[in-house]
Protein backbone atom coordinates (compact mmCIF):
# COMPACT_ATOMS: atom_id res chain seq x y z
CA UNK A 1 0.00 0.00 0.00
CA UNK A 2 2.65 2.50 0.69
CA UNK A 3 4.42 1.88 -2.76
CA UNK A 4 0.77 3.22 -4.39
CA UNK A 5 0.79 6.40 -2.13
CA UNK A 6 4.28 7.00 -3.17
CA UNK A 7 3.62 6.55 -6.99
CA UNK A 8 0.39 8.91 -6.59
CA UNK A 9 3.04 11.44 -4.86
CA UNK A 10 5.23 11.45 -7.23
CA UNK A 11 2.65 11.00 -10.32
CA UNK A 12 -0.17 13.61 -9.74
CA UNK A 13 -0.56 17.39 -10.22
CA UNK A 14 -3.54 19.68 -9.10
CA UNK A 15 -5.74 21.88 -11.11
CA UNK A 16 -6.88 25.25 -10.33
CA UNK A 17 -10.44 23.40 -10.32
CA UNK A 18 -9.02 20.66 -7.79
CA UNK A 19 -8.99 18.11 -9.98
CA UNK A 20 -5.59 15.61 -9.23
CA UNK A 21 -4.45 14.73 -12.92
CA UNK A 22 -2.79 11.58 -13.11
CA UNK A 23 0.59 12.67 -14.82
CA UNK A 24 1.78 9.22 -15.41
CA UNK A 25 0.86 6.38 -18.40
CA UNK A 26 -2.44 7.09 -20.07
CA UNK A 27 -4.70 5.19 -22.12
CA UNK A 28 -5.56 6.94 -25.48
CA UNK A 29 -9.06 8.19 -23.91
CA UNK A 30 -6.68 9.94 -21.21
CA UNK A 31 -7.27 7.68 -18.32
CA UNK A 32 -4.39 6.41 -15.90
CA UNK A 33 -3.73 3.16 -16.04
CA UNK A 34 -0.65 1.28 -13.80
CA UNK A 35 0.69 -1.81 -13.88
CA UNK A 36 1.87 -4.84 -16.59
CA UNK A 37 0.12 -7.29 -18.62
CA UNK A 38 -3.13 -8.55 -17.32
CA UNK A 39 -2.58 -6.94 -14.60
CA UNK A 40 -2.74 -3.11 -15.14
CA UNK A 41 -5.76 -0.98 -13.46
CA UNK A 42 -7.24 2.23 -14.06
CA UNK A 43 -5.53 4.95 -11.44
CA UNK A 44 -9.62 6.32 -10.98
CA UNK A 45 -10.39 3.24 -9.52
CA UNK A 46 -7.51 2.27 -7.34
CA UNK A 47 -8.20 6.56 -6.16
CA UNK A 48 -11.74 5.52 -5.35
CA UNK A 49 -11.04 2.09 -3.50
CA UNK A 50 -8.20 3.77 -1.35
CA UNK A 51 -10.85 6.33 -0.19
CA UNK A 52 -14.05 4.69 -0.22
CA UNK A 53 -13.11 0.95 -0.22
CA UNK A 54 -13.93 -2.09 -2.96
CA UNK A 55 -16.35 -1.09 -5.46
CA UNK A 56 -19.26 -3.06 -5.84
CA UNK A 57 -19.54 -5.57 -8.90
CA UNK A 58 -21.37 -4.07 -12.00
CA UNK A 59 -20.45 -0.55 -11.05
CA UNK A 60 -18.48 1.68 -12.78
CA UNK A 61 -16.35 4.73 -11.18
CA UNK A 62 -17.70 7.63 -12.89
CA UNK A 63 -16.32 11.13 -13.35
CA UNK A 64 -18.11 14.64 -12.23
CA UNK A 65 -15.78 16.56 -13.44
CA UNK A 66 -15.67 15.17 -16.74
CA UNK A 67 -11.87 14.94 -16.80
CA UNK A 68 -10.54 11.15 -17.53
CA UNK A 69 -6.95 11.43 -15.48
CA UNK A 70 -8.36 13.05 -12.48
CA UNK A 71 -8.23 10.77 -9.06
CA UNK A 72 -9.72 13.38 -6.99
CA UNK A 73 -11.90 10.83 -5.03
CA UNK A 74 -14.45 13.74 -4.20
CA UNK A 75 -15.16 14.12 -8.11
CA UNK A 76 -16.45 10.76 -8.60
CA UNK A 77 -19.90 8.92 -8.06
CA UNK A 78 -20.39 5.25 -9.02
CA UNK A 79 -22.88 4.33 -11.72
CA UNK A 80 -23.76 1.75 -14.00
CA UNK A 81 -22.95 1.55 -17.60
CA UNK A 82 -25.98 2.83 -18.53
CA UNK A 83 -25.71 6.02 -16.01
CA UNK A 84 -22.11 6.51 -17.50
CA UNK A 85 -23.92 6.55 -21.15
CA UNK A 86 -26.72 8.99 -20.11
CA UNK A 87 -24.35 10.97 -18.06
CA UNK A 88 -22.38 11.64 -21.42
CA UNK A 89 -25.24 12.12 -23.33
CA UNK A 90 -26.85 14.87 -20.89
CA UNK A 91 -23.18 16.83 -20.85
CA UNK A 92 -22.68 16.42 -24.74
CA UNK A 93 -19.73 14.42 -24.42
CA UNK A 94 -20.24 12.15 -27.05
CA UNK A 95 -16.88 11.24 -28.56
CA UNK A 96 -15.24 9.93 -31.44
CA UNK A 97 -15.50 10.08 -35.38
CA UNK A 98 -18.59 10.90 -36.93
CA UNK A 99 -20.88 9.85 -40.31
CA UNK A 100 -18.15 8.80 -42.87
CA UNK A 101 -15.46 9.12 -40.47
CA UNK A 102 -16.52 6.12 -38.39
CA UNK A 103 -14.93 2.82 -39.59
CA UNK A 104 -18.04 0.91 -39.37
CA UNK A 105 -19.77 3.70 -42.04
CA UNK A 106 -21.74 2.52 -44.74
CA UNK A 107 -23.73 5.19 -46.09
CA UNK A 108 -22.40 8.79 -47.12
CA UNK A 109 -23.69 11.76 -46.13
CA UNK A 110 -25.35 11.96 -49.80
CA UNK A 111 -27.50 8.86 -49.07
CA UNK A 112 -27.90 10.15 -45.65
CA UNK A 113 -29.87 13.28 -47.55
CA UNK A 114 -31.67 10.95 -49.95
CA UNK A 115 -33.07 8.57 -47.03
CA UNK A 116 -34.82 11.77 -45.32
CA UNK A 117 -36.43 12.28 -48.32
CA UNK A 118 -37.31 9.51 -48.96
CA UNK A 119 -40.70 8.43 -48.97
CA UNK A 120 -40.70 5.04 -49.63
CA UNK A 121 -41.57 2.09 -46.94
CA UNK A 122 -38.19 2.16 -44.30
CA UNK A 123 -37.96 -1.59 -45.44
CA UNK A 124 -37.17 -0.69 -49.32
CA UNK A 125 -35.04 1.64 -48.29
CA UNK A 126 -33.10 -0.11 -45.88
CA UNK A 127 -33.03 -2.64 -48.49
CA UNK A 128 -31.52 -0.27 -51.16
CA UNK A 129 -29.01 0.28 -49.15
CA UNK A 130 -28.08 -2.68 -47.30
CA UNK A 131 -28.47 -1.14 -44.03
CA UNK A 132 -30.15 -2.62 -41.17
CA UNK A 133 -34.06 -2.60 -39.32
CA UNK A 134 -34.91 0.42 -37.71
CA UNK A 135 -31.37 2.38 -39.50
CA UNK A 136 -33.93 4.79 -41.72
CA UNK A 137 -36.63 5.01 -39.17
CA UNK A 138 -33.19 6.65 -36.98
CA UNK A 139 -31.69 8.62 -40.11
CA UNK A 140 -35.16 10.11 -40.70
CA UNK A 141 -35.63 10.80 -37.09
CA UNK A 142 -32.45 12.62 -37.04
CA UNK A 143 -31.08 9.95 -33.73
CA UNK A 144 -28.27 9.42 -36.06
CA UNK A 145 -26.32 11.59 -38.24
CA UNK A 146 -27.45 14.16 -36.32
CA UNK A 147 -24.42 16.73 -37.69
CA UNK A 148 -25.84 16.84 -41.08
CA UNK A 149 -28.17 19.79 -41.54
Amino acid sequence: MADIHHTLANHVVITSTGCMEWTGWRTEDGYGRIGSGNKKKYMHRISYELTFGSIPDGLWVLHRCDNPPCLNPNHFFLGTLKDNFQDMYRKGRQRGPQGEKHNKCKLTAEQVLKIRDDERPLAAIEAEYGISNGTASKIRNRLIWKHLP
